[in-house]
């Protein structure tokens, strides 16, 4: 009996990194505006966070991302608006959709390894999400080696 010859041709090289996803969402409301309190129903969300899940649901659809598993890095941009709105209070949303949608596995500390939040041009909120390596995701660089720039 003859045995069956591979006919594909496999090749060794390294795997490049993949392109992060990058998503423009509506500006989200705030962490204090997520959630009401009803007498005999408990928390429920508001109408103006269900409405923006469903704008934001629309364009993670509309954007075709790919789900990225383990470790992420998410850096998350939003447009600088008059008034006062506090930076910290934005990105819960943000996250809380893309555990819904099934981009990351999870909004915890073992799945966002690094949040970077800021306020600059952009027409909402843009979230820029990267996969980190094995290094990176345990808080790690550079193989386990500590890197120390010093300007004077």
């Amino acid at each position: 009996m003859k045995p069956f010859g591979n006919p594909v041709r496999v090749e060794r090289r390294a795997i490049p990194p993949r392109e992060p996803i990058l998503l423009r969402l509506p500006f989200p409301p705030a962490v204090d505006g997520l959630f009401l309190y009803v007498a005999g129903r408990g928390r429920v969300p508001s109408e103006a966070y269900a409405a923006w899940r469903a704008i934001a649901a629309d364009a993670i659809l509309r954007a075709k991302p790919r789900r990225i598993s383990g470790a992420v890095e998410i850096t998350m941009i939003f447009r600088d608006r008059a008034g006062r709105c506090s930076l910290d209070s934005l990105p819960k949303a943000c996250l809380e959709i893309l555990v819904a949608k099934g981009l990351i596995e999870a909004g915890d500390a073992r799945i966002v390894r690094r949040l970077t939040l800021q306020w600059g041009e952009a027409t909402g909120a843009t979230i820029e999400i990267r996969k980190l390596d094995d290094a990176n995701a345990n808080g790690r660089s550079g193989g386990g080696r500590v890197w120390m720039a010093c300007r004077r």
